[in-house]
């Protein structure tokens, strides 16, 4: 049996949102969005069979999203956030998913 391959600390967002405030254009290639699509294609190419979700900015809005991929997407592991939001959402979470906090 091989081990899975964990990609232990991934972040996404959606730009569009606002908030971000690390983001700016002189980041380059970064001052985009970076979705769960987009993630899970390159966990894949990359071999990664899972990832530990950690939030990429500490406001209620980035919380659901991430949450929403939680949710939605079988690759994410755990997540780790700044704790907005988490215990109002937490049950409707897969049990594959348990907030690392």
């Amino acid at each position: 049996m091989t081990p899975s391959r964990i990609d232990a600390h991934l972040h996404l967002w959606n730009l569009e949102g606002g908030g971000y405030g690390r983001l700016r254009p002189e980041r380059g290639e970064l001052c985009r969005s970076f979705g769960a699509e987009e993630a899970g294609a390159e966990l894949t190419a990359a071999g990664i069979d899972a990832a530990i979700l950690v939030q990429a900015d500490d406001t209620r809005d980035d919380t659901e999203s991430m949450l929403r991929a939680a949710r939605e997407q079988p690759w994410i592991a755990t997540f780790r956030s700044h704790g907005l939001a988490i215990s109002r959402a937490r049950w409707t979470l897969p049990s594959r998913c348990r907030n690392s906090r």
